[in-house]
């Protein structure tokens, strides 16, 4: 965990649990989360603090900001650039391909067999490779249609109905 001493509106120091830190002159050893009371901490301006919502670095290169004082509270807080769109449409389409034809080769074999010996493949093993399929083309066409990042996460993530 990190805290923040906090003066005003300025953090002042950083420090974390079983580290030893200096105040005012003061030292105080690895156990001053153990030994301290809250109203101790809370004299010292001792203050947890707090993580801001960061962005999908899959989707957005983040970078986070010096700790600063919002709302009275010690805070990182991260700023977001979206990463180029059509390399991400790239990556996910290669990995919504990749992942229907892992669902695929189990019953790949059916399809060589099919074509090698005439031997029929069994209808539920047919409905299941055309709903992977039809799964992998929605998928892949909702990619497309993305003009932003959050479009493309949206499409990634589709709401489920409940």
């Amino acid at each position: 965990m990190l805290f923040a001493i906090v003066r005003g509106d300025t953090v002042v120091k950083t420090i974390r649990v079983a580290k030893p830190f200096s105040l005012d002159g003061r030292d105080y050893n690895e156990k001053w989360y153990e030994r301290m009371s809250a109203a101790d901490k809370a004299a010292l301006g001792i203050q947890e603090v707090v993580y801001g919502q960061r962005a999908d670095e899959r989707f957005y290169w983040v970078t986070e900001q010096p700790i600063a004082v919002v709302d009275g509270k010690p805070t990182i807080t991260y700023t977001a650039m979206p990463k180029d769109l059509d390399q991400l449409k790239t990556q996910q389409i290669a990995q919504a391909k990749a992942q229907a034809n892992s669902q695929l080769a189990a019953t790949d074999w059916m399809v060589i067999r099919k074509a090698e010996r005439g031997v029929e493949i069994p209808g539920d093993v047919m409905a299941d490779r055309a709903a992977v399929l039809a799964e992998y083309a929605e998928k892949e066409a909702a990619i497309q249609a993305a003009t932003t990042v959050e479009e493309l996460i949206a499409a990634l993530n589709p709401v489920q109905p409940e």
